[in-house]
């Protein structure tokens, strides 16, 4: 039953969002339109409600759930299945792009009628095409042939853990907002429409992205340093990689909007970003799903899948950029002085641009190689250190930079809060060199400190309620990247690690720490087998887990961590030979990582400031 239910309310989201496209060309009216989004999130949303009832009630008939669940499993685990593979994943990006249309047709009245008609024709037909590779080739609804399997294969015991209820929906509601960006680009190119009038629609959409997107990918940062074996936070993983690109993008999209309404500048370049930025969530999707990136975040390999996946990033992204280049693009004031915000801002993009590009490249050279039937080539944290840690270094400096200067006229910071914050960055590069720092971390921690004593300088008291919001919310943003930054390089250069294998009464020490295996207690889960060690370290109890799940053959650890204000505690625990018996040692990893806690704040900090930003944008539609 519930395959069939599912079926129909696909079914009939596709013929909604064709319906969109169709009489939105020919110049329907907005109510018209609206019902019509309207008709297509309640089908996706009733899809989505029904996948994740057969979810909650086990019913292994539907070959999704008899591949992603068990009825061992504790419930909140079960709904969380429902989008934690390929085919549920791609419903819930379905769901949320409907979503954002919906809305985007609540705001409709605030623009012009005929731009709005196209945005909407151009997310029908965006709408249609996700639709319908959901209802067809990656449908969640497929039935097992034959005799109903009496229990499930359960779900990635990974992926059984908090973060990955949370992670997924918040990065994906950052991915699905950059469709309106690209459809109101599209649109504007379409209908020449003038450059302030759109920059003023997209540019908070582009800040609830980057949003939702900075929140999102700090989410399975988070995860992966409490559940992955390895404890760091950042790994340079090709699927992480592809999350940080549509970040970067829309980033270089929300501030070149910024220079279309205050200067009429990158106009032509904003649009080509508002293409690229959703360009770059659908080329990640395909990257993920078709097989190309080794990553634990990916999906099992699904070349053909993969190879519509592409097909419809081309039509989209292609039409998209063939807009972009045959439309004419509107010149730069020539008039611009060097030291003035006009020249920061492209000088950012540039920047921005650049670490996009390195990444990209880092990312996808392996695979390449390996399609061209090369030797394989791992691209590891070494190149991205070297090659993208110094240009964030400067956009961090071109960022304390920017918010100091004035559009147009060339005018220099307030001297003592520069005088100021130069100290701070020196005081802050000194006590990194004492600690024998590297000189990346030390330049990156000054360039923080830099950044955030810019933040604190005086105001101007005659300001709009509007400038008022907007400079709280630059603030913010930019305080949390500051606090981000300079938690990132102590972690970067302060990090402790050490792995001993211990029996129950062993103990060693290193440097100021001394840890003792105390005993081992048995920990058996609803649907798992589980050890949990009890730690002491320097008069601290932790308890690290060590788990099994018997349906997988999978091992996994919980790390314990004892978090305080500068640094965190990390313990893990592994069985030497891979199981949970009579074992006489056991292998525990220890790390001091310092910064942790704010690493986590800077990144809500700066979330919350972006949030800040698409509010103000959305109120001053």
């Amino acid at each position: 039953m519930f395959g069939l239910v599912g079926h129909i309310s696909l079914g009939l989201s596709c013929l909604a969002t064709l319906a969109l496209a169709i009489f939105a060309f020919r110049g329907a009216g907005l109510a018209t339109l609206r019902r019509l989004t309207l008709l297509n999130l309640s089908g996706v949303a009733f899809a989505s409600l029904t996948l994740i009832t057969a979810f909650v009630v086990s019913d292994f008939s539907l070959s999704v759930v008899y591949q992603n669940s068990h009825s061992a499993k504790p419930l909140f685990y079960r709904i969380a299945g429902s989008w934690g593979n390929h085919e549920g994943s791609l419903l819930m990006w379905a769901l949320m792009s409907a979503a954002y249309v919906h809305i985007l047709a609540k705001l409709a009245p605030r623009l012009p009628e005929r731009f709005s008609q196209i945005a909407f024709a151009m997310s029908g037909i965006a709408l249609f095409g996700a639709n319908l590779f959901v209802a067809t080739l990656s449908s969640p609804f497929e039935q097992i042939a034959g005799s109903v399997p009496t229990d499930g294969q359960d779900l990635n015991p990974l992926l059984q853990d908090i973060g990955l209820i949370i992670h997924p929906p918040v990065l994906y509601l950052g991915y699905t907002a950059l469709l309106i960006p690209w459809a109101l680009a599209c649109a504007a190119m379409l209908t020449r429409l003038p450059a302030k009038d759109w920059a003023r629609a997209v540019k908070p959409w582009a800040y609830l992205s980057t949003s939702f997107l900075t929140a999102g990918i700090m989410l399975g940062s988070w995860w992966a340093y409490r559940e992955l074996g390895w404890g760091g936070w950042w790994f340079w993983d090709p699927v992480e990689n592809v999350s940080v690109i549509p970040w970067l993008l829309a980033l270089a999209l929300s501030h070149s909007a910024i220079s279309i309404q205050r200067r009429n500048i990158l106009t032509g370049w904003s649009l080509t970003l508002g293409v690229l930025a959703f360009g770059a969530t659908l080329l990640g999707t395909f990257l993920v799903r078709s097989g190309s990136l080794v990553s634990v975040h990916a999906f099992a390999a699904a070349p053909g899948r993969g190879l519509a996946i592409l097909a419809y990033l081309t039509v989209l992204i292609g039409g998209g950029l063939l807009l972009a280049a045959l439309r004419p693009v509107c010149k730069a004031s020539q008039d611009d002085a060097l030291l003035s915000r006009d020249t920061a801002m492209r000088l950012q993009n540039v920047l921005l641009m650049a670490i996009t590009i390195t990444i990209i490249v880092g990312t996808l050279y392996p695979p390449i190689l390996q399609a061209l039937a090369q030797p394989p080539l791992a691209v590891g944290a070494p190149y991205y250190n070297i090659s993208v840690i110094p240009v964030v270094i400067l956009t961090l400096l071109l960022m304390a930079a920017a918010t100091s200067l004035s559009w147009r006229e060339g005018t220099l910071p307030h001297k003592r809060t520069a005088i100021l914050a130069g100290i701070a960055s020196v005081l802050t590069a000194v006590g990194f060199l004492i600690f024998n720092a590297t000189p990346l971390a030390t330049a990156t921690a000054a360039s923080a400190a830099f950044l955030l004593m810019m933040g604190a300088r005086p105001r101007s008291a005659v300001q709009s309620s509007s400038s008022r919001r907007s400079r709280r919310a630059t603030l913010t943003a930019h305080s949390g990247v500051a606090i981000f930054a300079l938690a990132a390089a102590a972690n970067a250069a302060f990090d402790f690690e050490v792995d001993r294998a211990l029996s129950p009464g062993g103990s060693f020490t290193q440097g100021d720490y001394t840890l003792s295996l105390e005993r081992l207690d048995r920990s058996d889960g609803p649907n798992y087998l589980g050890v949990t060690g009890t730690v002491f370290v320097n008069g601290l109890t932790l308890f690290p887990e060590y788990r099994i799940y018997p349906v997988r053959e999978m091992p996994t650890t919980e790390a314990a961590i004892h978090m305080s204000l500068f640094r965190d505690l990390r313990v893990s625990l592994n069985a030497v030979d891979g199981r949970i018996g009579d074992q006489t040692q056991w292998a525990v990893r220890f790390h001091r990582k310092p910064g942790m806690l704010w690493i986590w704040i800077g990144s809500f900090v700066t979330a919350l400031g972006l949030g800040m930003s698409a509010f103000t944008g959305f109120r001053e539609l």
